[in-house]
């Protein structure tokens, strides 16, 4: 299996549509994505798994400033997790998750943050979170305000020195990913 990186900026339109084909395949076809490589927002930087050539896994990375309370601290955020169905099971999913925690230890980021239901993510040392996140909500291609909730999906990955608030509001600064 080879993974690649590649920045959001470099995508040229035939990665895009490959990982739009990828996400529709994954998700299906009423996932939202329609001929889109992302769900409300592009992201800064893709991780693709393939094998013989043959793009069959996903994680896009977005890297930003986050409110945890009164305090600000940065984040790599995982989005559009995807494993071509064909391919499940190959441990794709852990070869791409294993290369986003190398990735973003390499940053100034003081958490690796994502939005997930999968055993895959504890298993990797994230842990689940109950804090209220704040995000800009999109819709249709549309902002529609700004939600604000408890979110159980939350899981966070502790990269640097600064510990979690598990009781503080989230304000993601932004939608989510």
């Amino acid at each position: 299996m080879q993974i690649e990186a590649i920045h959001e900026i470099d995508l040229t339109r035939g990665q895009d549509a490959e990982i739009a084909a990828l996400l529709t395949r994954a998700f299906g076809e009423g996932a939202g994505y329609g001929s889109m490589s992302f769900y409300n927002q592009r992201h800064h930087l893709r991780l693709l798994a393939r094998l013989d050539g043959v793009l069959v896994g996903h994680f896009a990375l977005a890297y930003r400033w986050i409110r945890m309370g009164d305090e600000r601290v940065q984040i790599v955020g995982i989005g559009e997790v995807a494993t071509d169905p064909d391919h499940r099971g190959k441990g794709i999913a852990s070869a791409l998750m294993t290369a986003t925690k190398e990735r973003a230890g390499a940053t100034l980021a003081d958490f690796l943050v994502l939005f997930g239901v999968r055993p895959l993510y504890e298993g990797t040392g994230f842990a689940a979170k109950d804090n209220i996140v704040r995000h800009m909500g999109i819709e249709n291609d549309h902002s529609t305000g700004i939600l604000e909730g408890r979110d159980t999906k939350l899981k966070v990955l502790q990269l640097g020195d600064i510990e979690w608030d598990d009781a503080a509001v989230i304000d993601l600064l932004g939608p989510s990913f």
